[in-house]
């Protein structure tokens, strides 16, 4: 039910989804789905929680064994990626989770830990790891959610313009 949801919010990104939405594509009773969840709000964390785990996995395929540079090049690479085919996923995996929601903490805190090794902050102090992290992650977020939005319109190449925005990013790390 939870997958079915993410693909039908990814296949129309721009409509809410709704219990009675998601109990018509199943071909159920909207009461029916409440065998399963308590209602949309715990069938949205569902949701999230497996997009973050998606990502999570994605994140960490595409960085094992990089180090440096490398890695933090394949780690934009890959969260690109999965904002193109996952339009609509992808905005709940930048949220901060959800207070109480220990599930949304855990892997909030496993995505955000891959981040980490990927960037190697682990040479810098904690609040210089907060800010090079920060720092990626903006960079990235903004790039990815211009270009979804259709703001780049020039004819000049965003794959060029990502990697250049991602070294800038990386650039300010190393100061």
């Amino acid at each position: 039910m939870v997958e079915r949801a993410a693909e039908l919010m990814d296949a129309h990104p721009t409509d809410e989804l709704s219990l009675a939405a998601l109990a018509k594509d199943l071909g159920v009773q909207t009461p029916s789905l409440y065998k399963h969840v308590n209602g949309l709000g715990q069938l949205r964390s569902a949701v999230t929680y497996s997009a973050k785990t998606e990502l999570a996995r994605d994140l960490a395929a595409a960085t094992v064994g990089l180090s440096g540079p490398c890695a933090a090049r394949a780690l934009a690479d890959a969260y690109r990626d999965y904002a193109r085919r996952h339009p609509a996923l992808y905005p709940l995996t930048v949220r901060a989770p959800e207070a109480g929601d220990h599930a949304d903490e855990q892997i909030s805190a496993a995505l955000l830990g891959i981040v980490h090794a990927a960037l190697g902050t682990h040479r810098l102090n904690e609040t210089d790891a907060v800010h090079a992290v920060r720092v990626f992650r903006a960079t990235v977020h903004g790039f990815i959610s211009l270009e979804s939005s259709g703001a780049f319109a020039l004819p000049e190449s965003t794959d060029q313009s990502f990697a250049l925005a991602v070294e800038r990013a990386l650039g300010v790390q190393t100061r």
